[in-house]
């Protein structure tokens, strides 16, 4: 039987961006549901939003693994506000603004430092 990893809160990793996927806001989230749905229920405020999914490679338990880092809403505009959480990933890389394409693919083999929760959850 195999054994299972314990996931400590708070710990951190090293985080290699392994692919970009873009999708769509209703093809990575579930409508709510239910009592507690209030006005979203069984419906998504904007289905058709495009983003983007961020993967990375780290050490988890002694093998490399493959976790999905975070969902990115992509800029409307074309334009990544300061503000955002895209932006805070893309400087965090390195990389400025003026430098990145549409895609995303000059993320690919950056390495970022990440911390883990209690649930085993990546937070960038």
């Amino acid at each position: 039987m195999p054994k299972l990893g314990i996931v400590h809160g708070g710990e951190k990793k090293q985080v290699r961006i392994s692919r970009i996927q873009r999708s769509t806001a209703a093809e990575q989230f579930t409508p709510k549901q239910g009592e507690n749905a209030g006005k979203f229920q069984e419906k998504f405020s904007k289905p058709d939003d495009p983003v983007y999914l961020v993967f990375g490679q780290t050490e988890i338990n002694g093998k490399q693994q493959e976790v999905k880092l975070g969902t990115f809403n992509v800029p409307k505009r074309g334009n990544i506000m300061p503000n955002s959480k895209l932006y805070a990933l893309i400087t965090r890389s390195g990389i400025t603004g003026a430098d990145i394409s549409d895609d995303l693919h000059e993320l690919v083999g950056k390495t970022l430092e990440v911390v883990t929760d209690a649930k085993g959850f990546v937070k960038l």
